[in-house]
Protein backbone atom coordinates (compact mmCIF):
# COMPACT_ATOMS: atom_id res chain seq x y z
CA UNK A 1 0.00 0.00 0.00
CA UNK A 2 2.62 2.53 0.90
CA UNK A 3 5.54 2.43 -1.62
CA UNK A 4 9.36 2.42 -1.11
CA UNK A 5 9.91 6.18 -1.94
CA UNK A 6 6.35 7.00 -0.14
CA UNK A 7 8.68 5.70 2.90
CA UNK A 8 11.37 7.57 2.50
CA UNK A 9 9.35 11.00 2.19
CA UNK A 10 7.52 10.01 5.13
CA UNK A 11 11.28 9.12 7.13
CA UNK A 12 12.81 11.88 5.49
CA UNK A 13 9.79 14.38 7.22
CA UNK A 14 10.00 12.46 10.14
CA UNK A 15 13.42 12.48 10.64
CA UNK A 16 13.54 9.05 11.50
CA UNK A 17 15.12 6.06 9.63
CA UNK A 18 13.15 4.58 7.04
CA UNK A 19 13.76 0.81 8.77
CA UNK A 20 11.59 2.61 11.62
CA UNK A 21 8.68 3.84 9.31
CA UNK A 22 8.49 -0.21 7.77
CA UNK A 23 8.25 -1.57 11.49
CA UNK A 24 5.46 1.18 12.36
CA UNK A 25 3.67 0.04 9.07
CA UNK A 26 4.09 -3.32 9.26
CA UNK A 27 2.79 -3.07 12.92
CA UNK A 28 -0.22 -1.19 11.86
CA UNK A 29 -1.79 -3.34 9.54
CA UNK A 30 -0.70 -6.41 11.75
CA UNK A 31 -3.27 -4.64 14.44
CA UNK A 32 -5.68 -3.97 11.41
CA UNK A 33 -5.96 -7.41 10.57
CA UNK A 34 -6.15 -8.47 14.55
CA UNK A 35 -9.46 -6.12 14.94
CA UNK A 36 -10.74 -7.57 12.32
CA UNK A 37 -10.44 -10.93 13.52
CA UNK A 38 -11.75 -9.77 16.70
CA UNK A 39 -14.82 -8.18 14.90
CA UNK A 40 -15.90 -11.44 12.82
CA UNK A 41 -15.95 -13.64 16.04
CA UNK A 42 -13.17 -13.28 18.24
CA UNK A 43 -9.89 -14.75 18.56
CA UNK A 44 -9.81 -18.47 19.35
CA UNK A 45 -9.27 -19.50 22.47
CA UNK A 46 -9.81 -15.74 23.81
CA UNK A 47 -13.23 -14.15 25.19
CA UNK A 48 -15.04 -11.69 23.61
CA UNK A 49 -14.22 -8.31 24.10
CA UNK A 50 -17.35 -5.82 25.13
CA UNK A 51 -18.03 -3.05 22.67
CA UNK A 52 -16.80 -5.05 19.46
CA UNK A 53 -19.97 -6.37 18.45
CA UNK A 54 -19.28 -9.94 18.15
CA UNK A 55 -20.88 -12.50 20.04
CA UNK A 56 -24.99 -13.24 20.35
CA UNK A 57 -26.15 -9.80 21.66
CA UNK A 58 -25.99 -8.35 18.72
CA UNK A 59 -29.82 -8.16 17.57
CA UNK A 60 -30.39 -7.22 21.14
CA UNK A 61 -27.59 -4.39 20.41
CA UNK A 62 -29.46 -3.06 17.35
CA UNK A 63 -32.74 -2.92 19.08
CA UNK A 64 -31.66 -0.61 21.77
CA UNK A 65 -30.13 1.34 19.74
CA UNK A 66 -32.86 1.82 17.49
CA UNK A 67 -35.33 2.34 20.33
CA UNK A 68 -32.74 4.82 22.07
CA UNK A 69 -33.07 7.04 18.82
CA UNK A 70 -36.70 7.27 18.19
CA UNK A 71 -37.31 8.92 21.55
CA UNK A 72 -40.24 8.80 23.40
CA UNK A 73 -43.09 6.52 22.15
CA UNK A 74 -46.77 6.28 22.12
CA UNK A 75 -48.20 3.69 24.20
CA UNK A 76 -50.46 0.96 21.66
CA UNK A 77 -52.98 0.60 24.44
CA UNK A 78 -55.50 2.98 23.58
CA UNK A 79 -56.58 3.47 27.46
CA UNK A 80 -52.51 3.94 28.36
CA UNK A 81 -51.88 6.69 25.44
CA UNK A 82 -55.23 8.84 26.63
CA UNK A 83 -53.94 8.68 30.02
CA UNK A 84 -50.23 9.30 28.95
CA UNK A 85 -52.16 13.04 27.13
CA UNK A 86 -53.83 13.60 29.70
CA UNK A 87 -51.02 13.50 32.08
CA UNK A 88 -48.91 16.11 29.34
CA UNK A 89 -52.24 18.29 29.00
CA UNK A 90 -52.46 18.55 32.79
CA UNK A 91 -48.79 19.53 33.12
CA UNK A 92 -48.89 22.00 30.51
CA UNK A 93 -51.81 23.80 32.09
CA UNK A 94 -49.86 23.47 35.57
CA UNK A 95 -47.00 25.22 33.55
CA UNK A 96 -49.51 28.06 32.33
CA UNK A 97 -50.51 28.86 35.60
CA UNK A 98 -47.63 29.18 37.01
CA UNK A 99 -46.84 31.57 34.58
CA UNK A 100 -45.88 30.32 31.61
CA UNK A 101 -42.31 28.16 30.85
CA UNK A 102 -39.62 28.92 33.18
CA UNK A 103 -36.71 30.44 31.61
CA UNK A 104 -33.23 31.27 32.91
CA UNK A 105 -33.06 34.40 34.76
CA UNK A 106 -30.50 37.16 33.21
CA UNK A 107 -28.41 39.51 35.37
CA UNK A 108 -29.85 42.92 35.97
CA UNK A 109 -28.45 45.26 33.19
CA UNK A 110 -28.79 41.77 30.43
CA UNK A 111 -32.15 41.68 29.87
CA UNK A 112 -33.33 40.26 33.44
CA UNK A 113 -34.97 41.77 36.52
CA UNK A 114 -37.75 44.40 36.70
CA UNK A 115 -37.34 47.36 34.51
CA UNK A 116 -36.03 48.85 31.07
CA UNK A 117 -33.31 46.83 29.68
CA UNK A 118 -29.76 48.69 30.54
CA UNK A 119 -26.49 48.49 29.28
CA UNK A 120 -23.73 46.87 31.46
CA UNK A 121 -21.92 49.17 33.97
CA UNK A 122 -18.83 51.76 32.35
CA UNK A 123 -21.24 51.90 28.94
CA UNK A 124 -23.24 54.85 28.04
CA UNK A 125 -24.06 58.00 30.80
CA UNK A 126 -21.95 61.70 29.77
CA UNK A 127 -18.74 60.22 28.33
CA UNK A 128 -20.75 58.20 25.35
CA UNK A 129 -19.74 59.54 21.78
CA UNK A 130 -22.82 60.66 20.34
CA UNK A 131 -23.06 58.02 17.29
CA UNK A 132 -26.49 59.90 15.83
CA UNK A 133 -24.18 61.18 12.52
CA UNK A 134 -22.30 57.85 12.27
CA UNK A 135 -21.82 56.90 8.43
CA UNK A 136 -20.19 53.66 7.49
CA UNK A 137 -17.97 53.11 4.49
CA UNK A 138 -19.46 52.43 1.71
CA UNK A 139 -19.05 48.99 0.29
CA UNK A 140 -16.79 47.86 -2.95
Amino acid sequence: MINGSRRLRIANGSGTQVGDVNGLVTRFFEAQKMMRKMKNGGVPGMPGMPGMGAGGNRKKAKAQAKKAKKGKQRSGNPMKARQQEAERAAERQRRQEEGGQTMPQLPPGLGGGAGQPQLPPGLGGPNMPDLSNFKLPKKK
